[in-house]
C-alpha cells in the first residue's frame, strides 16, 4: 500500500510538472503571438495611414504648375481694405491646411500678414478647382506694395498691389 501511495505521489507530481511546462509553454507561445501581431501592426501602419496614400504638396510643382495664382491683388480706397481675388488649380485630393498673405512695400518692410485655416475659423482655404475672393482691413499704403501668397515656407504666387477700379 505504501507502494501504490508512493506511485500515487510520483505520478501526481509527473503530471503537475507536465501541467506546468504545458502551461508555460502555452503562455509563451501567446506571447509571442501577441508580440508578432503588435510588430504587424506597426511596421503595416505607415502603408495604412492615409497621409502615404494621397498625393503630397509639392511646392516646386505648386510653382512651375501655377496651381494657386493671384488673378487680381489691388487697394480699395473706398472702404480701406485690400482685395486679393485667388484661383486654385489644384487636383481634388491634393488640400492646403492654410495659406498666408503677406503684404510689403517697395522696400520690402512688413504692411501686414495674414493667415487663413489653421485656427482662422472666418477664413475657408481654397481647394480644387476654385476661385476666392479675399479681403483685408488695412491703411493704404503709401508706396508700390506686394502680396505674396504662401503655404507654410512655400511661396505659391505674388503680385503687385494696384488701385481698385
Amino acid at each position: 500500500m505504501q507502494n501504490s501511495l508512493r506511485a500515487k505521489k510520483v505520478l501526481q507530481a509527473t503530471a503537475n510538472k507536465i501541467a506546468s511546462a504545458q502551461l508555460i509553454g502555452l503562455l509563451g507561445l501567446l506571447a509571442i503571438a501577441i508580440a508578432l501581431v503588435i510588430a504587424f501592426y506597426v511596421s503595416t501602419q505607415h502603408l495604412l495611414s492615409p497621409a502615404q496614400l494621397s498625393p503630397k504638396f509639392s511646392c516646386a510643382r505648386a510653382q512651375i504648375e501655377g496651381m494657386v495664382k493671384i488673378i487680381e491683388a489691388c487697394y480699395d480706397t473706398q472702404h480701406d481694405e485690400a482685395r486679393v481675388v485667388v484661383k486654385s488649380s489644384m487636383p481634388e485630393d491634393i488640400k492646403l491646411d492654410s495659406i498666408k498673405f503677406s503684404f510689403k512695400n517697395s522696400r520690402g518692410e512688413s504692411l501686414g500678414v495674414w493667415e487663413c485655416g489653421g485656427s482662422c475659423g472666418d477664413c475657408v482655404v481654397l481647394h480644387g478647382d476654385e476661385t476666392r475672393t479675399y479681403y483685408f482691413a488695412m491703411p493704404r499704403p503709401s508706396d508700390e506694395s506686394v502680396v505674396v501668397l504662401s503655404s507654410d515656407v512655400c511661396v505659391l504666387d505674388r503680385d503687385k498691389l494696384d488701385v481698385c477700379e
